[in-house]
């Protein structure tokens, strides 16, 4: 307990650092977007250097009809966009596909966690980035959700031709329909039944963590208290997990209760780099419980 202590007052004499935000694309956009500057200097060479499959470009020609369209979400601030995003174009092109049937949407990173200015990524289940949305007469046939499972090429030909195919990060089609249901704020579910649900599709707990900070940031405080519940019963043994439990308590106003996690989640942490951000929760859970 003295331990403890010495730590938070050697915290609170710590000088506050905070970083500046690199220059973002926001909202909604088309390809001639990312051809200009800083963007174009990723965009660029990750499109030229990309040789998508020759069959599976063949298959994309004669299949991806008129009736297909693409919502793709992405963060300019984030390296799988940066990977995926070339990619897709390449695909797109090389596929004789219009580039008129893309919805292109840069969402934000920081206090607006993977959200658009407009809105657009309200009730989409946008938890990871990049994500391309496949549609068929408007509706959703499918998703490739961060990276390919196989191929982007290959992926994007088994959703359009109804194949064996699921996207990675399982989880969170389970959340979007107890979301839609409004299980997760209804005080008789079982949080063990729903968790014991996802335990099997899950390996590490940031793929819960970013589906929390994203209903945090829609302002859904009820269902990421939910999710971090969950991650903290299937991750028991992981203070992160409590940490975030404990910053979503506090926003939500339960300062005790988020106290309380914060300080098992130090009790339980043996990572001396993770040290100063667990203090750094506590602080601002005691400051705003005050």
């Amino acid at each position: 307990m003295k331990k403890f202590i010495l730590l938070i007052v050697l915290f609170c004499n710590c000088e506050n650092v905070v970083a500046q935000a690199s220059k973002k694309l926001l909202g909604l956009c088309n390809r001639d977007s990312l051809l200009l500057s800083p963007w174009k200097e990723w965009f660029e060479p990750n499109y030229t250097n990309y040789k998508p499959e020759a069959d599976f470009i063949a298959k994309l020609r004669k299949n991806l009809s008129k009736d297909y369209s693409f919502e793709v979400y992405f963060g300019t601030w984030c390296g799988d966009s940066k990977r995926e995003l070339p990619r897709f174009y390449k695909i797109i092109n090389e596929s004789n596909f219009p580039e008129n049937k893309i919805k292109l949407v840069a969402v934000d990173s920081g206090e607006n966690y993977k959200q658009s200015p407009g809105g657009e990524t309200i009730g989409k289940g946008i938890y990871r980035v990049a994500t391309f949305i496949v549609l068929k007469n408007g509706f959703e046939v499918g998703r490739v959700t961060e990276h390919p499972v196989y191929t982007l090429e290959e992926d994007i030909f088994k959703i359009i031709s109804g194949g064996d195919y699921e996207s990675n990060f399982r989880t969170y089609k389970h959340v979007d329909q107890w979301l839609e249901r409004g299980l997760m704020s209804n005080p008789n579910v079982s949080l063990k039944g729903l968790a014991k649900q996802l335990k099997p599709l899950l390996i590490t707990p940031s793929e819960l963590s970013s589906c929390a900070k994203v209903l945090t940031t829609q302002g859904k405080l009820k269902e990421a208290i939910f999710i971090c519940r969950i991650n903290t019963y299937i991750f028991y043994d992981n203070p992160e997990t409590y940490s975030m439990l404990a910053r979503t308590l506090s926003k939500d106003g339960q300062h005790k209760e988020a106290l309380e996690n914060i300080e098992y989640a130090i009790k339980i942490n043996t990572d001396n780099e993770e040290l100063q951000y667990l203090l750094t929760s506590f602080y601002n859970i005691k400051l705003a419980s005050n």
